[in-house]
């Protein structure tokens, strides 16, 4: 039906960023320097404790904060489950912030902030490139979780590192945890300033697949004013428009696409589809204040007119350019039908004159399907054409045609 549309095939994966990647050689989850069991994690947790301690009469220390940031990382390494992790993780990320606060204000201080650099990259390395090896062998959605576990400590680590909310986004999504890789992309469009392009048409993209349009809209918006010519930016706005039922801004859209592209053939016939969505959103409105006893707004029904034909300029040149194709064959049959059915709306509200010249409008468009149903009929000889092709004949008073095409079922 003319009224109904599949959303347009994406030319590339939403999702299709490159594995993120690190410049640090690949680490595991075993700490280096500390030895292994509960013993080493009672020793951790004691020294946090101890650093608490001496942080109540020494609040404003920068030395402190780092060394118990520095404990917490290590402490969360020796977390045999990587879901354990991320409080500490947390912890240690607002932890080591203070410090660098405090030492802002302490210009003398002389600590060495290399070293606890060096410790949260090694750390983010460690967590980032395991979720690598984890996606990359994955095989069950529990797979994919685990995989965006180790993506969603590496960003508590390093908050403003995008690939590891990418990639995060992209482990939630293999795994169809599409809520959990919205949060975690939102997550990085708030912590990476300016956030990555790329991100924010995953993102977006994510909200067209949950129907959360007015957001899909928003973030592709953004996205394209870093970008404006993107052409995968355009068509997955174009997407959100018509999924939104927003025809005018989604015809802007395809309108450029389609000049850029004039050859698509996709482009051209979703033009179609979004003027005759217009224009019966032009005639409902009419109609509805005609019901309401307003006037006959001749400018509106202007408009409305006026998208119509724009849509079966689309058409005709679709079916001519794709000639003997079914599928394009019927969808204009429907547009010419669905058309003269919009019109017939206005009929119980107009005088004689404006009916006689509405009752016009709908013949010449149930008359100017009739070639295109016949040549459907000839390829699809079924029952069902033939039922079609006689009630299109009927109404038109073309009896001889009529009854022939009735002896065909």
């Amino acid at each position: 039906m003319m009224n109904s549309y599949t959303r347009i095939a994406s030319l590339v994966l939403a999702f299709g960023f490159f594995f993120g990647c690190s410049g640090t050689k690949n680490s595991t989850d075993d700490t280096t320097d500390l030895s292994s069991g509960d013993s080493a994690e009672a020793r951790l947790e004691q020294r946090v404790s101890a650093i608490d301690q001496q942080l109540q009469s020494d609040p404003y220390n920068p030395s402190l904060y780092f060394e118990k940031g520095e404990q917490l990382i290590k402490w969360a390494r020796e977390k045999e489950d990587p879901d354990q992790r991320m409080p500490l993780y947390t912890e240690a990320n607002l932890v080591l912030e203070k410090a660098d606060s405090l030492l802002k204000t302490q210009p003398d201080s002389s600590v060495d902030t290399l070293h606890y650099d060096q410790l949260r990259k090694v750390a983010w390395s460690s967590e980032h490139n395991r979720g690598i090896e984890q996606y990359r062998d994955a095989s069950s959605e529990e797979d994919y979780r685990l995989a965006a576990i180790y993506f969603n400590n590496a960003t508590t680590i390093m908050p403003d590192e995008p690939s590891s909310y990418q990639m995060a986004g992209k482990a939630y999504f293999e795994g169809d945890e599409l809520q959990q890789a919205i949060a975690i992309l939102d997550r990085g469009r708030i912590n990476v300033k300016p956030p990555p392009v790329d991100l924010l048409e995953s993102l977006a993209f994510l909200y067209v697949e949950t129907d959360q349009l007015q957001n899909a809209i928003m973030i592709y918006k953004e996205a394209r004013s870093r970008r404006e010519h993107s052409f995968n930016l355009m068509h997955g706005l174009s997407n959100a428009y018509i999924e939104a039922e927003d025809h005018h801004n989604a015809i802007t859209i395809l309108q450029e696409l389609s000049n850029r592209k004039p050859n698509n053939i996709t482009y051209r016939y979703s033009l179609a589809s979004e003027y005759y969505k217009a224009g019966r959103e032009e005639l409902i409105a009419i109609a509805g204040e005609l019901e309401e006893d307003r006037e006959f707004n001749a400018a509106d029904f202007a408009m409305a007119d006026s998208l119509f034909n724009q849509a079966e300029n689309y058409y005709i040149d679709i079916v001519d350019s794709r000639s003997g194709d079914a599928h394009y064959l019927y969808e204009t049959v429907q547009f010419y039908h669905n058309k003269a059915a919009q019109y017939q709306r206005l009929l119980p509200y107009l005088d004689q004159q404006r009916e006689t010249q509405i009752k016009k409008h709908i013949e010449q468009n149930i008359s100017a399907s009739v070639p295109l149903l016949e040549q459907l009929t000839e390829q699809h000889p079924t029952e069902q054409m033939w039922k079609y092709l006689y009630r299109t004949y009927s109404y038109l008073g073309m009896q001889e045609e009529a009854e022939k095409a009735k002896a065909n079922y």
